[in-house]
């Protein structure tokens, strides 16, 4: 029986390609055709992925809606993305929690993508997300260096705040010599992502910005404490003695869940337990379940209680 399996799953491999390459200019009967007959197989699944992925781009809701259900691995977050897009189009509204999660989806995806962003973009029109979403997703587009989410990002509020935001991508440094001042909400986010840039390539030039008296008492508590974030996941993962105390100059509930890891592990590493205990208990409730962030949380309150425990 094995083999037979085997043997049905190699076979519509070549077809499932000859498939995927044509998704374009495939029809619906075509394409139905071919998850009939491999109905039940991997590759039915994955077909389906592509061609839900295809009516997504082209808005073929009515056909999208009703493929949908079918997916049975759902397994790829654009396609829940289209997906809740669908039924914010035909229903007129989503859930709180369905909004949130269109959120943490978009801010999930890596660079710029025509799936969630579309319908980060309809949820913020319609108030159903606030602009914090937005901005966060800037900053970790500079984290990441992905000048094209920064952009697609920013256009959500403004298309005429792009091109000064790429500038400040391209050269942090000299827009922080040239600032002094960030009063407006606009300005606190341009320098936050030039502090963030300058992070990523040098830490230590970031933490020196980051004392002066300009930037501590001008970036709000959340905003610096983000900050703080990247210098201090930036400096942990060069294995740098200080990045335990850079992050702590920030606060953890204002940190990003990779910032709070890395913290986690910074500790870990110089073993200062108490760091640990504290970026582990900051973490979201479903990070902080995970069994190894379970196990040296318990790892760390053992130490604290008793510093000879093994």
């Amino acid at each position: 029986r094995d083999y037979k399996v085997t043997g049905v799953q190699t076979c519509a491999l070549p077809i499932y390609w000859v498939m995927r390459l044509g998704l374009e200019t495939a029809t619906a009967p075509d394409i139905r055709g071919f998850l009939q007959r491999w109905a039940g197989s991997y590759y039915e699944d994955r077909l389906r992925n592509d061609w839900l992925l295809l009516l997504g781009t082209r808005q073929d809701w009515a056909t999208f809606l009703a493929e949908w259900p079918r997916f049975r691995m759902n397994d790829d977050a654009r396609v829940r993305c289209h997906g809740l897009h669908a039924r914010l189009l035909t229903e007129g509204s989503l859930s709180p929690d369905e909004a949130a999660e269109a959120g943490r989806l978009w801010l999930a995806q890596r660079d710029a993508e025509d799936a969630c962003a579309p319908l980060v973009e309809q949820l913020l029109t319609r108030q159903a997300i606030g602009a914090d979403v937005v901005w966060q997703r800037v900053r970790l587009g500079a984290e990441l260096n992905r000048p094209r989410a920064v952009a697609q990002a920013v256009a959500m509020l403004n298309p005429d705040w792009v091109e000064p935001f790429g500038q400040v991508m391209a050269q942090p440094g000299r827009y922080l010599d040239d600032k002094l001042t960030a009063l407006r909400h606009r300005t606190k986010e341009m320098v936050t992502l030039a502090l963030i840039r300058v992070a990523v390539g040098d830490p230590e030039e970031a933490a020196i910005h980051m004392e002066r008296t300009r930037w501590r008492t001008q970036l709000t508590r959340e905003e610096a404490s983000w900050v703080w974030g990247v210098i201090g996941r930036v400096a942990a993962q060069r294995l740098m003695n200080e990045a335990p105390d850079w992050f702590a100059r920030g606060q953890a509930a204002d940190m990003h869940p990779d910032h709070l890891g890395w913290w986690a592990r910074a500790g870990l590493r110089t073993g200062q337990w108490a760091h640990v205990a504290k970026a582990i208990a900051a973490m979201p409730a479903a990070q902080q379940a995970e069994s190894v962030w379970t196990y040296w949380y318990a790892r760390a309150l053992l130490q604290l209680k008793a510093p000879d425990a093994q």
